[in-house]
């Protein structure tokens, strides 16, 4: 019983063990199954934390000034820099990313924050992508505990358009107000380069102008770091190959030496690693180039800096074509102030209104009425004669709403007694004209001595050449009367045909002596009653020549010996005695022979009677365009059809 005893309370102390070690067990599973869930809860909370950070829209980084370099990096500050995650995290940004221009912003903020300072991690600064393009960034970063160690947490928002366009806009207002403002050349050139050096590599930087006669380009501004030029041959230069084609060129040196090597281009200077150049234009024609160049990074020039000197051409065009335009004005008001303190006429500037507003003369005894009577007042109150007054005020309305000068002549009653005077109203704006006065009474003296002299002289010249036409007819009874009778004729057709007055009276003065060269031809032969023997006919047909030769060393006004020789011309060639054809032969001789046939067929010889009316229009009308101008045909026959022209016998 004793044993039995004993080995239930052994039995029971081992159960009591187990159950300790059981309960020992569950804390132990019950503290693992919270370690767990503690593990699960952080690793949902990285999860978590990665995917708003990978799916954030501005860039997250973590970095650490200890070791340069960032730990972390998401997705957007990789598509900001252009660099993938393992580039990014293996690079230092100081010496990789960041323009050496902004590096000491960095660093500053992070010497002071180390050192307990009170400063704010935030700042704007340039980075240089992948891809060689310079962005701006806009950062911010917090200290934070990572690692048992202080990091920074930042942000960065790329603001590269928006700065673009603050600068670019900043620069245009820059570019256009100094376009307008400043008048010297080369503080207008360093002030561009000093502006677009706030947007871009400049450090090679020129204008380039061309000079078109010399085939020469001339640098007056230019900062190079290697090559030093002011005038060169432009021949197949980088610069000359912009402006013989009027297009922008950016390249690089690989695309560069293709040229060279096509014989494009010839190389001239130090070699670039990318170049860049664009036209300078006035009005469509280039005179130079804006050129920029880098000899290191080929990189630093691209379609952005392009699009900025493309503007900046444009408004140095404008500068240019505004100077040109100052320097012509300027040249044409001096020569304009000569010209008129040149020019003896008077000048009145009058408004719509007729109100003096101005006046120029050499002399005041030139003018009618007081100089103090005229400024200011009215045309109407001048003292002038009324219908002289309605005449210049209705010229100057005429000139205003034409925008045509009105030229006019009128005559006054002077102390001097009557005066002419010519006057030429212009515009001068939409209100105002200018008016050039001239006294022309001693050439409308000598105007009318000549006019009289010129008519005397016309009555002498047709008084010779009737009694000349007259000496022939006492050789050719038979045929008197011929030669007056074609000339009314041919006066008469040249006024149906509407042909000005002056060169109507040349054919009539030809017309009366038309035949005059038959004083070479014996006067028996003229007046023989029986048909001529081909040898008479061809004497006969020699005085077109003869009258020529008697007439061409006269100064007619008007070409009468041509005409005279050209009178048996026909149009088909058949006609004597150089044998023209239609429109080798004088209009004038055309006419003449119209007239000549038809005044010869109505009268009578003494080898045949006269054909009469009607047979002498059949004749010119059946060869009308054949022989004869059919022009000069047709206005012959509607003044004897239509307009009862007779000949006077």
């Amino acid at each position: 019983m004793k044993d039995e005893h004993t080995s239930k309370g052994h039995s029971t102390k081992q159960l009591n063990s187990i159950d300790e070690e059981l309960n020992v067990l569950e804390e132990a599973l019950s503290e693992r199954e919270k370690a767990a869930e503690e593990i699960r809860e952080l690793l949902e909370s990285k999860e978590q934390y990665s995917i708003l950070t990978e799916q954030a829209l501005v860039g997250v980084y973590i970095y650490s000034e200890s070791d340069k370099r960032y730990l972390f990096v998401n997705r957007t500050f990789m598509e900001i820099t252009g660099y993938s995650r393992n580039e990014l995290l293996n690079m230092n940004p100081y010496k990789d990313l960041v323009l050496l221009q902004d590096r000491w912003i960095v660093g500053k903020r992070m010497e002071a924050h180390q050192r307990g300072e009170n400063v704010p991690l935030e700042y704007t600064l340039r980075i240089r992508r992948k891809n060689g393009e310079i962005a701006y960034i806009l950062s911010r970063m917090n200290p934070i505990t990572y690692g048992n160690k202080i990091v920074y947490l930042g942000q960065a928002i790329d603001i590269t358009k928006r700065k673009r366009a603050e600068e670019i806009q900043k620069l245009q207002h820059h570019i256009s107000n100094a376009v307008l403002t400043i008048k010297d050349f080369t503080t207008l050139y360093r002030l561009i380069h000093k502006a677009l050096n706030d947007v871009m590599d400049v450090s090679n930087f020129a204008i380039a102008l061309y000079n078109k006669e010399t085939n020469t380009i001339s640098l007056p501004y230019y900062v190079d770091e290697k090559d030093e030029f002011k005038t060169f041959p432009a021949r197949k230069t980088l610069t000359a190959y912009v402006i013989r084609s009027a297009k922008p060129f950016l390249a690089k040196w690989n695309e560069i030496k293709k040229l060279i090597h096509a014989g494009k281009v010839e190389p001239i200077g130090t070699p670039s690693k990318v170049w860049l150049g664009v036209p300078i234009q006035i009005r469509g024609e280039v005179m130079g180039a804006i050129i920029v160049q880098n000899y290191v990074d080929e990189k630093a020039l691209g379609d952005r800096e392009l699009e900025i000197l493309k503007f900046v051409s444009s408004q140095l065009g404008l500068y240019f074509e505004q100077r040109n335009t100052e320097a012509a004005l300027r040249e044409s008001l001096q020569r304009n102030e000569a010209i008129l303190q040149a020019v003896p006429d008077m000048m009145f500037i009058l408004s719509r209104d007729g109100t003096f507003v101005d006046f120029k003369t050499e002399r005041d005894e030139e003018l009618i009425v007081l100089r103090s009577e005229i400024i200011g007042k009215n045309i109407h109150e001048s003292g002038f004669p009324e219908d002289y007054v309605s005449l210049i005020v209705d010229r100057v309305r005429k000139a205003l709403d034409t925008m045509k000068i009105q030229a006019l002549e009128y005559e006054l009653k002077t102390p001097k007694g009557p005066s002419s005077y010519e006057a030429r109203i212009v515009p001068l704006n939409e209100n105002e004209v200018v008016a050039v006065v001239r006294d022309i009474t001693r050439r409308k003296r000598v105007e009318g001595e000549l006019k009289l002299s010129l008519k005397r002289l016309h009555e002498t010249i047709e008084s010779t050449l009737r009694a000349m036409a007259q000496i022939l007819e006492t050789r050719d009874p038979y045929t008197a009367g011929h030669q007056q009778r074609v000339a009314a004729l041919t006066l008469a057709i040249g006024k149906e045909m509407n042909l000005p007055q002056d060169q109507v009276e040349g054919l009539h003065i030809a017309a009366l002596i038309h035949d005059i060269g038959k004083i070479y031809v014996p006067a028996e032969i003229l007046s023989r009653p029986t048909m001529l023997t081909e040898s008479e006919f061809a004497l006969l047909k020699t005085h077109p020549e003869v009258g020529y030769k008697i007439l061409r060393n006269i100064e007619f006004k008007w070409p009468i010996a041509e005409i005279i020789l050209q009178h048996h011309e026909r149009l088909d060639g058949s006609g004597y005695p150089r044998g023209l054809k239609n429109g080798e032969i004088m209009l004038e001789a055309r006419i003449l022979a119209v007239a000549d046939v038809v005044e010869a067929m109505q009268s009578h010889r003494p080898y045949r009677p006269t054909r009469g009316l009607k047979t002498t229009l059949e004749e010119i009308s059946q060869n009308k365009g054949i022989l004869y101008d059919p022009d000069v045909v047709d206005a012959c026959l509607r003044l004897f059809n239509e307009k009862g022209f007779k000949f006077e016998m």
